[in-house]
């Protein structure tokens, strides 16, 4: 190690021995001549614990400057040594000054690729800075209480670090500019684009270099790409929203059929006409129910959304905003951007959606740079805005999509503690992130953990950063978002076992929810710390709560995954493509689950005080009696309340079916909600072998 001291009390140095590249800090005390023995190893690698070097330290050097003073100090000294390094042949050693520090103490090692010696000195000086970048970022990580453990930041990347500084310099002359400096005022204009009366109020726009690099003009963000509008507060109209400016609106007609509506007088005659024939209305003039729409998770599940929209078109329940989480957060931000019926389901069918998993990114088995390249093309064809991305304040529908937070490195006020799980939740809206673009607040809330990168966002206002992943981790169904005077109308996507509390898992008692700011390295970090947050927010069950029972002035419109009928014709969470075997059956399913629901709910909408759900999670017996086809033949299925289920077909077939007390629970509670029994029957028979009679224990438990 070649080290020279500049300064009394600092001493710094870069080695390159070969096999790994290290920086150095020795560090003594003013009071104290000698070495103190207190220092700070950083290399390359990534692996590894740090802890708190200020805090070790704080038994050795009571008379420590406050901490605000030493970081400048520290962060100085390290920039100087960047700007004024001197590069050997030999060492690789650079030295650079400093003011006097008191000692802090840590250590980490690690390996980097072995450098060759005939390596350029060029690339050789590339790692050196990118190492000092490095150790910048760790001294203002540890001064934020909570980074106590990480992996260098790993998730912090390269083209964040890079777009921080950049905006570093854009913040610095802003406040110049404010002040009324010249130079200040002309440079940022030249170099930005920007005004002081221009610059986005901090925390209003997040930038992920990452995935928006097109966007950016070498590596900054430019007036013309991100503007800064304010929000339109006054409400638009559905008729001005759907009708304005010669548009035509195409949606099931009073018969399902897809039909053009050219004015809004049509419309709503064909609402009147489907509300009188289908849920006996005979007063009514069609005129449109707003309500705030929202959308749960659940994947490749959300194809449901399709028919689900077009039937509420139909009866002519519209939103008046939009919430949702995952897949739910796609579907909510096209119908924000305005797409009708018609467009939304051609864009549910495009054959883009199957390449979502597009190669490894980092920490995911997909980048997801196809996804958020689809939802940002689709919104910019919605709203015709060509020239760059559509923000929420750009939307005519107010929209809100929730997202998680693995780290923060400046929580809201009152928000710091990351381990009560509401810290942890993030939502974009119009109110809060109007200069944002909508497609990466999209991506973001839909980053399973482990399979799709996290979504790193920076504010080149404040130079916050947050990594962001799936916000069903922590709110899969958010209600009660939007005009608190309006009924909610709740999606949720069922799944097979979540009509009852018969499972352990959903609802066994919450495991510790991580407090530190985690980082996400790699694919199997990211699904650790995924899974550890869904469950230690206990999300599955507080759905559970809401979906059974509903808040007031909720209604909750359930939508099961699976065919009542052919249980194997399911939607599974990781197949987005529309598949022409199992969606068209499930669609017709979906249609008459919607009908169903405002059969009886519609009436109660708007009354203050009034709830509802499709979900019957009560079974008063356990007898029944069912009739079926199957195998060409009728069958009658009759059960003792005892656990065995004599079957008896047409022909005289005779078959016993002994399914567990658990099995036969969700078969009843499941078939109380959507009448799916018959299919359930007709899956264990088929697991039978012709003329034995089987004991069928479990097979149909999904």
């Amino acid at each position: 190690m070649d080290m020279k001291a500049i300064q009394p009390g600092f001493t710094a140095g870069i080695n390159d021995n070969g096999k790994n590249l290290k920086v150095n800090i020795d560090i003594k005390t003013p009071e104290d001549p000698k070495p103190a023995g207190d220092s700070f190893s950083r290399s390359h690698d990534r692996g590894g614990e740090i802890k708190d070097p200020l805090k070790s330290l704080q038994r050795k050097t009571p008379n420590r400057l406050p901490a605000n003073e030493e970081e400048e100090i520290i962060l100085e000294s390290l920039n100087k040594g960047a700007s004024d390094g001197k590069i050997s042949d030999e060492g690789l050693s650079t030295c650079f000054g400093a003011s006097s520090s008191p000692g802090w103490n840590a250590k980490k090692r690690g390996k980097l690729p072995v450098l060759e010696g005939n390596e350029s000195r060029v690339n050789r000086l590339t790692q050196e800075k990118r190492l000092l970048n490095d150790i910048e970022d760790d001294v203002y990580l540890w001064r934020k209480e909570g980074f106590l453990k990480y992996d260098s930041f790993r998730c912090r990347r390269q083209e964040t670090r890079d777009f921080l500084k950049e905006t570093e310099v854009f913040r610095k002359l802003g406040v110049e500019a404010k002040k009324g400096d010249g130079a200040a005022l002309k440079f940022l204009n030249d170099r930005w684009g920007y005004r002081p009366a221009d610059i986005p109020p901090a925390g209003t726009m997040f930038v992920d270099p990452y995935f928006m690099g097109k966007e950016l003009t070498n590596g900054r963000i430019t007036k013309d790409k991100f503007p800064s509008r304010g929000v339109v507060d006054k409400p638009v109209s559905f008729e001005e929203r759907i009708f304005g400016d010669g548009k035509v609106l195409i949606c099931p007609d009073a018969k399902g059929k897809m039909e053009m509506f050219t004015s809004f007088d049509e419309y709503k005659e064909s609402v009147a006409y489907a509300r009188q024939h289908l849920m006996n209305i005979p007063d009514d003039d069609g005129s449109p129910k707003e309500v705030n729409l929202t959308l749960s998770g659940g994947g490749g599940r959300g194809k449901r959304y399709a028919s689900a929209i077009d039937e509420l078109f139909r009866l002519g329940i519209v939103p008046a905003s939009v919430s949702g989480t995952s897949v739910g957060s796609i579907t909510a931000a096209i119908l924000a951007a305005g797409a009708d019926p018609e467009k939304f389901r051609k864009i549910m069918n495009d054959p883009r959606i199957s390449q979502f998993f597009d190669g490894k990114g980092p920490g995911g088995f997909a980048k997801g740079q196809v996804a958020y390249d689809f939802v940002d093309e689709i919104l910019r064809d919605l709203t015709g805005i060509k020239n760059r991305p559509v923000t929420f304040a750009d939307l005519k529908i107010p929209l809100y999509v929730v997202t998680a937070k693995y780290s923060d490195t400046n929580p809201e006020e009152g928000k710091e503690d990351l381990s009560i799980p509401e810290n942890r939740k993030f939502v974009f809206s119009r109110e809060t992130t109007p200069n944002t673009s909508v497609a990466l607040a999209v991506r973001a809330s839909m980053s399973l953990p482990g399979i799709f990168t996290p979504v790193e966002v920076a504010d080149p206002v404040s130079g916050r950063v947050m990594s962001l992943l799936d916000g069903g981790t922590i709110e899969n169904f958010p209600v009660g978002y939007g005009d608190p005077s309006k009924p909610n109308v709740a999606m949720y996507l069922l799944k097979p076992k979540e009509c009852h509390t018969l499972d352990e898992f959903p609802f066994a008692p919450p495991l510790s929810f991580p407090g530190a700011q985690l980082f996400t390295g790699n694919m199997v970090q990211n699904f650790v710390y995924g899974i550890s947050m869904l469950v230690g927010s206990h999300e599955s069950k507080k759905d559970y709560q809401t979906i059974t029972n509903p808040p007031e002035n909720t209604f909750v419109l359930n939508l099961p995954s699976w065919h009542n009928d052919d249980p194997s014709k399911i939607n599974s969470i990781l197949s987005f493509a529309y598949d022409p075997k199992v969606d068209p059956d499930l669609d017709q399913q979906t249609t008459r689950v919607v009908d169903d629901f405002f059969i009886e709910h519609f009436k109660s909408m708007g009354t203050p005080g009034e709830s509802g759900t499709n979900l019957n999670t009560q079974v008063e017996e356990m007898k029944f009696e069912r009739d079926f086809q199957y195998g060409g033949k009728q069958w009658k299925a009759v059960c003792d309340g005892e656990r065995v289920i004599q079957l008896t077909s047409s022909a005289g077939d005779e078959r016993i079916l002994r399914p567990s007390e658990k099995t036969l629970k969700k078969w009843l509670i499941e078939d109380a909600s959507f009448g799916d029994l018959a299919g359930k029957l007709k899956t264990a028979m088929a697991s039978q072998f012709p003329e034995k009679i089987i004991e069928f224990v479990n097979q149909v438990d999904r």
